[in-house]
């Protein structure tokens, strides 16, 4: 039996998140959670995905059947229309099974659902033995993506399987920005989890009745994501800070801030760090900040018992193949 496993990781956006929707420029970067995906092709034409995380459902030729608890269906029918994209696609008219492991906090701005989304669609189009490649890849996470999003820009699925720290801007390549050394971020999860669609929604309607202040506003975070590129490729990790500090803002600017992250924010700021800003979608999920050693130190000390801290190690290696059994060339 063929069963492949890939991962991917999450992501952090460091500055451009919204609107990068609008075509402009964002700086993003793989963290080292990641999310894992076995691929297993069946005999029957039944799909399974089983998520440790949520559950597990399965579908006949579309209908679900089964489930392990009610409402897992709905919440992993857009890795099913991906996966069943793809066997169409590729003309297999037989099912697979799907298991997935994410390391990765859902909810949290983070880029669960893209890794997941990209690590099953590299681990299917391996067990298929397609011709693929990273761009193949990303545009098979976009079919879950849209599904799960409201109008994604494709910079989470893009940085997931890449990997390293990138340049994006919507309908480009995107660029590798190459840092002299590895950098850390500390990620501050709010417990409040992001609410990404909402949010593209409410920007949506800002920009609709201040379009012109929302391109201001973009011009000057593009010239900020420039400024970023050129502090991470030099190592001035605090006019990064700094930076990504102005980001915020202009985030709140839109409206896509919270009093919860703006709190977190302010602490991390009164503590000394070099700067600080939320990631993802907004309205919740989790803050990026950059500070030095010691002051790092003191924010998890004071604070451990109130929000969860992650210490994230720039740059991290993206989507790849995990283990493959039973296909020509690989143990059985």
């Amino acid at each position: 039996m063929v069963r492949v496993t890939w991962s991917a990781p999450g992501k952090v956006i460091i500055c451009g998140e919204h609107f990068v929707v609008y075509g402009g420029l964002a700086v993003a970067a793989a963290i080292d959670k990641r999310a894992y995906s076995t691929v297993s092709l069946r005999d029957d034409r039944i799909v399974r995905i089983g998520s440790k995380q949520i559950g597990t459902a399965e579908w006949l030729d579309g209908k679900l059947v089964k489930e392990s608890s009610k409402g897992v269906g709905d919440r992993l029918e857009a890795y099913r229309k991906m996966v069943e994209a793809l066997l169409e696609k590729y003309g297999r008219r037989k099912g697979v099974s799907v298991t997935v492991d994410s390391q990765i906090p859902r909810a949290s701005g983070l880029g669960s659902s893209a890794a997941i989304a990209v690590a099953t669609a590299g681990a299917l189009l391996d067990a298929l033995e397609a011709d693929f490649t990273t761009e193949d890849v990303v545009n098979a996470s976009l079919v879950a993506e849209s599904e799960l999003h409201y109008r994604p820009s494709g910079i989470d699925p893009t940085v997931s399987a890449l990997g390293g720290v990138i340049r994006f801007r919507r309908g480009s390549k995107p660029q590798r920005i190459e840092p002299q050394k590895a950098f850390e971020l500390l990620v501050i999860e709010s417990g409040r989890p992001r609410r990404t669609g909402e949010m593209v929604r409410k920007v949506a309607q800002f920009r609709e009745l201040h379009i012109n202040l929302f391109d201001k506003l973009m011009e000057v975070s593009d010239m900020v994501a420039g400024e970023v590129e050129l502090a991470i490729q030099n190592n001035r990790i605090e006019r990064l800070g700094s930076l990504m500090t102005v980001s915020h803002n202009l985030l709140r600017a839109i409206g896509v801030s919270s009093r919860e992250l703006d709190e977190i924010i302010d602490r991390a700021l009164r503590a000394g760090a070099y700067g600080a800003k939320l990631t993802g979608g907004g309205g919740g999920g989790a803050v990026i900040a950059v500070a030095s050693e010691e002051v790092t130190r003191q924010l998890i000390s004071r604070h451990s018992d109130r929000y969860t801290f992650h210490r994230v190690v720039l740059p991290q290696e993206g989507a790849r193949r995990e283990k493959a059994e039973g296909k020509e060339g690989q143990p059985g």
